[in-house]
């Protein structure tokens, strides 16, 4: 899983724990942050560049984050906009950039205020067999149009906007995105940094989603048939 690693870019960031939600580069989202320690590495932030390390948190539940809490790797985000919200909490847009591989995560002292900072490597892509990964990208695009087919959950300018992406390693990652997987599958994508082993694991569970889409959509309609019949009688 992604143990190309080559000589890479050491960086030091403030981090921001993320629950129930995991952001890969290419993938712009917006972050609703209201617990102090968030706050404070997102106000440290705002100071200088505007990067970021975001990080998943491995239990949702868990509101008073530790280190040993966090996934063993991030992104390193640009915060594209900050937001006041009234209830006192701040949203936020950020972009994804570039997977980064923690090193060490630590609790900093600044301003009053406590919050995690990451420090890590840049982790490029790793590209593989140029006619392989051509193969996969149809496969995972074909399989992806059939899912959307199927669900009607996301409007065909999405499948133009992948087709019309040159690198196939951010088409599995924006695609990442829009699919309902769980977080560890999630993070798992973020962690594979050979092209070719994510585009694989991708059109497995993409196989997956479309088997489970079917059958859901073949139940819909059995239901449907029933409750008219019923109505008829």
């Amino acid at each position: 899983m992604g143990e190309a690693m080559i000589d890479t870019e050491m960086i030091t960031k403030p981090l921001l724990p993320l629950r129930g939600l995991l952001v890969l580069p290419g993938m712009l989202v917006n972050v609703d942050v209201g617990r102090e320690k968030s706050m404070a590495a997102v106000r440290a932030v705002m100071e200088g560049e505007k990067k970021i390390i975001l990080t998943a948190q491995k239990d949702v539940n868990i509101n008073d984050v530790t280190t040993a809490d966090l996934f063993g790797w991030g992104v390193l985000a640009e915060v594209k906009q900050q937001l006041q919200l009234p209830s006192g909490a701040m949203r936020i847009l950020v972009e994804g950039l570039a997977r980064v591989q923690l090193r060490e995560v630590t609790e900093v002292h600044q301003n009053d205020s406590n919050f995690f900072v990451g420090q890590g490597v840049i982790v490029p892509s790793v590209a593989g067999d140029g006619t392989e990964e051509e193969a996969l990208r149809r496969l995972l695009l074909e399989a992806f149009e059939q899912w959307v087919l199927l669900t009607k959950k996301i409007n065909a300018e999405v499948i133009q906007a992948f087709k019309a992406q040159p690198d196939t390693g951010k088409v599995a990652d924006m695609m990442c995105g829009y699919l309902p997987i769980s977080l560890e599958e999630k993070e798992k994508t973020l962690e594979t940094a050979v092209v070719n082993e994510r585009l694989r694991y991708l059109y497995e569970l993409l196989t997956r989603e479309q088997e489970i889409a079917s059958v859901a959509k073949s139940i819909s309609q059995q239901v449907h048939e029933q409750v008219e019949q019923n109505q008829k009688e």
